[in-house]
């Protein structure tokens, strides 16, 4: 049942970062940066929105892991 739990709000919490977060993170990590050519800009955008989207599904299933704390299978 934990890891049903921390499965589910990892999979929430990836889907509305990357709805709503990682565009504007990805646009302003490289807004202050100079490149030589538009590859290399666009290949920066999506490395940040990567990363984004891939900090929040972690971030959701550590905290869904712990919210899951109290359903976890106990041992005889």
């Amino acid at each position: 049942m934990r890891t049903l739990i921390a499965a589910t709000l990892a999979i929430f919490a990836a889907g509305f970062v990357t709805l709503y977060v990682s565009s504007n993170v990805a646009a302003n990590l490289v807004a202050g940066s100079r490149f030589e050519s538009p590859g290399e800009l666009s290949a920066a955008h999506g490395a940040a929105y990567l990363l984004t989207g891939l900090l929040a599904l972690l971030g959701g299933w550590i905290a869904g892991w712990l919210i899951g704390y109290p359903f976890r299978r106990r041992q005889l």
